[in-house]
């Protein structure tokens, strides 16, 4: 009985201590409010959110596929300041928020990362975040109301449709026997 006991007073005080060294390495924490994880977006992603820490002098980084993001808006978060504690105060975060929309119109459709790093007086990163995120495609529906199939014509067709699309500034071409028709 006194072997289970000591074993067992030697595994909490061994949690306790691994868990006050875990505490305390982590100085900094980074949240990213928006885009949620893996979300769907077309021509621009919003990426807010904030991040608090014990350092002062502390500076913000952001990425979009290892792409730097620059002209970042900071500004004041009174919520998070009052919530997030032991992670410095209003002292060293006098402005804990970022909010940044950026076009990313000209990257490729399918998964992307975004990317928060936080860097230290010495220019060091201390901290991290990532965020996945998916540029889809926009959405395109094409209708032929003429011709039918199997109709016969002699001089000329008449071609009757529609479309509709997500994305601005669309244009539509048509084409008969792989020659562009104007």
């Amino acid at each position: 009985m006194k072997t289970i006991k000591r074993v067992l007073i030697v595994l909490i005080l061994f949690t306790i201590i691994s868990k006050k060294n875990v505490f305390a390495l982590k100085s900094t924490l980074i949240n990213i409010d928006f885009p949620e994880a893996n979300q769907e977006v077309t021509d621009t992603v919003r990426i807010l959110g904030w991040y608090m820490s014990k350092e002062s002098d502390t500076a913000m980084k952001m990425y979009v596929d290892n792409q730097e993001v620059t002209d970042i808006p900071r500004y004041a978060r009174n919520d998070v300041i009052q919530i997030v504690k032991g992670y410095g105060t209003r002292v060293e975060n006098p402005n804990p928020g970022y909010d940044k929309t950026i076009d990313i119109t000209n990257i490729s459709y399918g998964n992307h990362v975004i990317k928060i790093n936080v860097l230290n007086s010495q220019n060091e990163v201390i901290e991290t975040a990532t965020r996945a995120f998916k540029r889809e495609a926009p959405k395109i529906n094409i209708h032929l109301d003429e011709p039918n199939n199997n109709q016969r014509y002699v001089d000329s067709v008449r071609v009757l449709g529609w479309y509709m699309c997500e994305a601005k500034n669309t244009t539509m071409k048509m084409y008969l026997d792989d020659q562009e028709v104007t």
